[in-house]
């Protein structure tokens, strides 16, 4: 069927400014902090990214990223770059790996399904109410979030074929 849930932008090669690819950083384990940054890929958002698939309605779940990306969207200047603290973002992974294994067991409990990566890491599922996540998302990026003068820009590159390819560029 094509139901791929843990290869999150599988068929878009993006590459951070430092040449490295998205899918090289995340070798086989998708992480994202809030489920919308990724550290070492500046003004890159995700929406409905790793371990943001929870609570009732994913609806509630993308209003909050949208509401996230907005905000910080609206405090970058022309060329500015937001860009994620790879400790904090470390240590939330931890703390949302920790909550799925106390409040998601049965989700953690030796099972083989569509929550998991290849390597067993539970990379789709929220382990928290609607409610916790829009506490996190108001309140985290503040510790989370580094903002910078521009370094580099990024523009589309030419399709090699099926997936897009998106890489950052020197300022000319």
């Amino acid at each position: 069927t094509g139901f791929q849930t843990t290869e999150y932008l599988r068929t878009l090669d993006v590459i951070g400014p430092g040449g490295l690819s998205l899918r090289g950083a995340w070798a086989g384990e998708p992480s994202a902090f809030l489920g919308i940054t990724v550290p070492g890929f500046p003004n890159l958002f995700i929406v409905y990214g790793p371990n943001t698939n929870g609570g009732w309605s994913v609806i509630t779940q993308l209003e909050r990223q949208a509401e996230l990306i907005a905000r910080t969207v609206r405090r970058l200047r022309e060329g500015r770059l937001v860009d994620t603290r790879p400790s904090v973002a470390a240590y939330y992974d931890r703390w949302v790996q920790r909550r799925i294994a106390t409040e998601l067991s049965t989700a953690t409990a030796g099972c083989t399904n569509y929550y998991h990566a290849p390597t067993g890491k539970n990379v789709t599922q929220w382990p928290l109410s609607h409610t916790a996540y829009l506490v996190v998302t108001r309140v985290l990026p503040w510790f989370g979030f580094t903002w910078g003068p521009p370094q580099r820009s990024v523009r589309p590159a030419a399709s090699s074929g099926p997936a897009r390819r998106a890489e950052a560029v020197p300022e000319r």
